[in-house]
């Protein structure tokens, strides 16, 4: 195939409109996209002036004025670069166009060859995810509205418990004797962290502005945990064995809520057996790698994504009570610190959930 022949045959064949002009913006070239497009057949195009068939009357002006600027200095701001703005069919309706404009010389004279695209259908979609991101930014601040009322409406009481608690140490310490004094100090360091995990579901709830990262000692973080849990670990005459861990940086309170519903649920979720946790981690290319395995009723494999989407549940409320919104917010903690989380688990033998966070 002859250079000419084969040019002409990737004109033809393109799958843009592909438009050439002269200098005095006379059409040239106008291929079968061109024709499909702009609804002007070849034979009607060639040989019109480009203003007066594709560009909107608003537009005209500018673009006779940025021909001749090109033909005296040899250069012009839309040349060789991707662009959109509106065109014009035969039938005088306007659409969105992406195109590209390039010069080129043949035989002594000067033309311009564009490439150009209908990007109508591309433009609404853009306004629908525009106005999606727009009712969602909306739904949000809602929600950071709502979850701000709801935890000062719950911090109220709370504090009003703790006060009580603390007047009544305060008052009959001396007659509680010990182990009734060491159930005041649990309820009121209990209601302590209470305070502390509303405070950080608020923040959690507006988790994309959230600045209070801090590297954090999780062994610490982790006994903590386990002292709110203290309750029902011997209730449900849990083994937990955690292993030395890694510190890692993050939010405080978003991690410990995150180390307590996975242990939570190792707990409630117990098989015959006698319930067995351990909690580990360690460096891994980068990030810490975290483990909460349980030796409890195990999930089937084609659950296992399906657990972590919110209001999501594999049992009734009345066996394993719940809300069905646990592993969704541990999911979303976790990605907002950068890691991932999955479970690996066998059906009636037990589960591993794991997570990564960053060290730094």
């Amino acid at each position: 195939m002859e250079k000419d022949e084969l040019i002409a045959s990737i004109i033809v064949h393109a799958p843009d409109a592909v438009i050439i002009i002269d200098e005095q913006s006379i059409i040239t070239e106008w291929n079968p996209k061109a024709e499909s497009i702009f609804g002007w057949k070849r034979e009607e195009a060639v040989g019109k002036y480009l203003h007066e068939t594709i560009i909107p009357l608003q537009y005209r002006t500018a673009h006779i004025k940025g021909l001749k600027h090109y033909l005296s200095y040899g250069e012009g701001p839309v040349l060789n670069k991707p662009i959109e703005l509106s065109a014009l069919r035969k039938d005088n309706t306007e659409f969105d166009c992406g195109l590209t404009i390039s010069p080129f010389i043949l035989k002594g004279k000067k033309y311009f060859i564009s490439f150009l695209r209908d990007i109508s259908q591309k433009k609404k979609n853009e306004e629908k995810l525009k106005k999606l991101t727009n009712d969602l930014t909306e739904s949000n601040i809602e929600l950071e509205q709502f979850a701000y009322i709801a935890s000062h409406d719950l911090q109220e009481p709370l504090r009003m418990v703790s006060s009580y608690v603390q007047m009544l140490a305060n008052r009959f310490s001396d007659k509680l004797g010990d182990d009734g004094n060491d159930f005041i100090n649990f309820a009121v360091d209990g209601a302590k962290r209470m305070r502390l995990l509303i405070q950080g579901l608020l923040d959690y709830s507006r988790v994309n502005t959230i600045k209070q990262y801090e590297p954090i000692n999780t062994n610490k973080l982790v006994e903590d945990v386990l002292k709110d849990l203290m309750m029902v670990i011997k209730d449900k005459k849990v083994s937990i064995k955690v292993e030395n861990l890694p510190d890692v940086f993050g939010n405080y309170v978003l991690i410990s809520h995150l180390f307590q519903n996975l242990i939570s649920n190792a707990i409630k979720f117990q098989s015959q057996r006698k319930p067995e946790i351990l909690v580990s981690g360690k460096n891994t290319n980068g990030q810490i790698l975290f483990s909460i395995k349980d030796n409890g009723i195990g999930i089937e494999k084609e659950y296992f994504d399906k657990i972590f989407i919110i209001f999501s549940r594999l049992h009734s409320k009345d066996k394993y009570p719940g809300t069905g919104i646990g592993l969704a917010i541990c999911k979303k903690i976790v990605q907002k610190h950068g890691g991932k989380i999955w479970v690996e688990s066998k059906f009636r033998k037990g589960s591993t959930f794991y997570f990564t966070l960053a060290d730094h």
